[in-house]
């Protein structure tokens, strides 16, 4: 069975070690994706020692309301770590919680497909669902004739570059060789009435009120810098005055 994105869970565990190495050598787990697979949460000493200072993240990333709440699920989920070999693929699907979501690709070569938001109707969107019917690696434009209206920006990622999606825009990607990549989905002030209707959606009612509540940080700063990590996860969101 499918689930997400095209993708389907593994039977079995193993290591990061022997699924790289399967990579390499076409083994068993070779046709397998590690994808969205947590860091700070599964495996924390790839960033790293403790204070994780190798890991710089960019300024325009910094804002992340996730940070500004304490004991809020997504707090530490991210940044995740993608691997995956040449023809493994996620197919399209929208980010969860109306978050926006980088891609910093270290390794290999990405193909990617991306819509805009106001395109989901033509994309045949699964009820109850963020992923979608149509198959925009091969569309049928008789079982599906409205993709025809949808505007397709495709594109492919190099090694060093950090390609950013907008909450709520379906995207595929295909993997056109073994790849390494970094990611991590965030909300702050330019998304936040899509993450605070999603909360809304699914009766989250407790994170909406904290959000909307008058006394929570909201805003960004023109002056922000790029942080290491742990400066990111120790930011005084309550001490600083936004102008943005």
């Amino acid at each position: 069975e499918h689930f997400w994105a095209g993708l389907k869970s593994m039977q079995g565990q193993a290591t990061i070690e022997q699924f790289v190495h399967d990579i390499k050598t076409k083994g068993p787990l070779h046709k397998h994706y590690l994808h969205d697979f947590s860091i700070p949460i599964l495996c924390p000493d790839l960033m790293g020692n403790f204070t994780h200072d190798e890991f710089i993240l960019p300024k325009y990333f910094a804002g992340d309301w996730f940070q500004r709440l304490p004991f809020y699920s997504f707090q530490h989920t991210w940044p995740s770590l993608f691997v995956g070999a040449n023809g493994t693929y996620s197919r399209l699907h929208v980010d969860n919680g109306g978050s926006h979501f980088w891609m910093y690709l270290e390794q290999g070569q990405k193909e990617w497909y991306v819509f805009d938001k106001l395109d989901i109707h033509n994309l045949y969107v699964k009820s109850n669902d963020l992923s979608f019917s149509v198959d925009v690696f091969n569309p049928n434009l008789d079982v599906f004739p409205l993709y025809a209206n949808a505007k397709l920006y495709r594109f492919t990622q190099n090694p060093g570059e950090l390609v950013f999606i907008p909450a709520n825009s379906p995207h595929a990607v295909q993997n056109k060789d073994d790849i390494v990549g970094f990611s991590m989905n965030y909300v702050d002030q330019t998304n936040q009435w899509i993450h605070l209707w999603e909360l809304l959606n699914r009766e989250d009612f407790g994170h909406f009120e904290e959000f909307v509540n008058d006394g929570f940080p909201k805003g960004l700063r023109k002056s922000q810098r790029d942080l290491t990590f742990s400066a990111f996860k120790s930011q005084e969101f309550y001490d600083m005055e936004f102008d943005l």
